[in-house]
């Protein structure tokens, strides 16, 4: 076999040669020419030390598919951790606020009544205090009647437990009350009911007009000691 493929890449050269004196070239078959490019390669990989024995295939690309794995596999991860996040924040969402009594919030025997509110551009009380709403904005005020059903003098003192209520009106985000420097104001007041006597007191809230023009809900939260609590009357 070997001088079979030394005495075809002879045959070759001569061709090379005789070719360069006008000689017609002469046509290899195609079985002759795959024994002498066979021929050729084994004479290179002979006396190429780098070279493995016999020939083989390229090996296929792993580095794409080893990045395209790993990227894979931080995606799945990141969209299981998002999904452990989303799960434990919709079950805290669903932990409801507790709820308080406004009566328990002010004191024993005393009942509280509310009284509906009223939208107002100005809150004004007697000649010395007023409050007005900013523009483009109304006031409401909550009025609350607070009666001492006991039969001693009631105390009531909401300035000292530093006490802040919310209002939500037509379901929309509860809104910090407007602190204002009045003695009607119930989160401020402090002061004694005397047995079978009734006291209005009022929460002022400021909102956008057109949020005003039309109030089917109003909710109460109050907030004390860093708790928020739904108020019920």
């Amino acid at each position: 076999m070997k001088k079979r493929m030394q005495f075809l890449a002879i045959l070759l050269a001569s061709t090379f040669v005789l070719g360069g004196c006008g000689t017609s070239m002469y046509e290899l078959t195609d079985d002759e020419e795959d024994l002498i490019v066979s021929a050729a390669a084994n004479a290179v990989a002979k006396h190429n030390v780098f070279q493995m024995d016999g020939m083989t295939d390229a090996e296929p690309e792993t580095e794409t598919q080893t990045v395209d794995e790993t990227t894979e596999q931080n995606t799945q991860q990141a969209q299981e951790e998002t999904n452990t996040n989303t799960g434990s924040g919709g079950a805290e969402s669903e932990i409801q606020t507790q709820e308080i009594a406004l009566s328990d919030l002010l004191g024993k025997n005393l009942k509280v009544t509310y009284q509906g509110y009223s939208t107002t551009s100005s809150y004004q009380e007697g000649n010395y205090f007023s409050a007005n709403a900013s523009s483009g904005n109304t006031l409401i005020i909550m009025k609350i009647n607070v009666k001492n059903t006991g039969k001693k003098n009631a105390k009531i003192d909401l300035l000292s437990k530093n006490v802040t209520f919310y209002g939500c009106f037509n379901g929309a985000d509860y809104i910090m009350e407007k602190k204002i420097l009045s003695t009607k104001n119930l989160s401020t007041y402090q002061g004694k009911v005397k047995p079978g006597k009734t006291i209005k007191n009022v929460l002022v809230f400021e909102v956008p007009k057109k949020q005003a023009d039309e109030i089917s809900t109003q909710d109460l939260q109050v907030e004390m000691d860093g708790q928020k609590y739904q108020v019920t009357m």
